[in-house]
């Protein structure tokens, strides 16, 4: 949304690749959601939080990392070490530069972005399941905040 949809339209029509590109136009539900990331190779996640200075990436990411794609986004990695098992499998990308070479690599391997994908997965499995370290801190931090 914002000036990241704009600055993407206008990358899109800068590299004339607007029939290899679906932009969604509006709010999906989770369902259908799932099916758009399904059906892609890869998903570009916005770019402003790490801009923000937060280093993280939005939900978008960690929906398109469940379903096993490779996603593009701007992040600094080395925010997850401290709270997650593994290095997270992101292609970070801060600026149109770095967005196209990600997307070259992608699309000039299409297996680099297979197995992105598998390890993608790995990544939510091992970390988002119930047991996970970061896991218990939220749900520990649920609890107080439900005694509260």
């Amino acid at each position: 949304w914002g000036d990241d949809l704009q600055k993407g339209k206008e990358l899109i029509n800068q590299l004339g690749i607007q029939n290899d590109i679906c932009l969604l136009p509006h709010v999906l539900s989770k369902a259908r959601l799932i099916k758009f990331y399904n059906a892609a190779d890869a998903i570009l996640d916005q770019f402003t939080l790490n801009q923000l200075g937060l280093g993280g990436f939005g939900m978008a990411a960690f929906e398109a990392l469940s379903c096993g794609k490779a996603v593009i986004t701007a992040c600094d990695p080395d925010v997850y070490k401290t709270h997650y098992e593994g290095e997270v499998p992101i292609l970070p990308a801060d600026d149109e530069r770095e967005i196209l070479e990600q997307m070259n690599k992608l699309a000039n391997n299409p297996q680099t972005a297979k197995e992105i994908g598998v390890a993608s997965r790995q990544w939510v499995v091992r970390n988002m399941n119930f047991e996970s370290p970061m896991m218990r801190k939220i749900i520990n931090l649920c609890q107080k905040s439900l005694e509260k």
